[in-house]
């Protein structure tokens, strides 16, 4: 969107107000030929959720694995 201020019009009211007025110019955005793809929206929606969830997963693993080696 492209904003384009005019000079300031005096107008006739009678307070005496300024009024501005401006013209707006509504581009559209290029298209892009990619496929829509589910992966990808649900990737940038819960992506970091599944990273975290991961992390957590992992280290609980990990110390299930490490507690019985330990206490041998």
């Amino acid at each position: 969107m492209l904003y384009s201020p005019q000079k300031q019009q005096k107008s006739s009211d009678s307070n005496g107000d300024v009024t501005e007025e401006a013209e707006a110019l509504i581009v559209k955005p290029s298209q892009k030929s990619s496929e829509a793809s589910l992966f990808k929206v649900l990737y940038k929606t819960f992506g970091p959720y599944f990273l975290m969830s991961f992390l957590f997963k992992a280290a609980h693993d990990l110390l299930m694995f490490a507690g019985p080696e330990i206490l041998k």
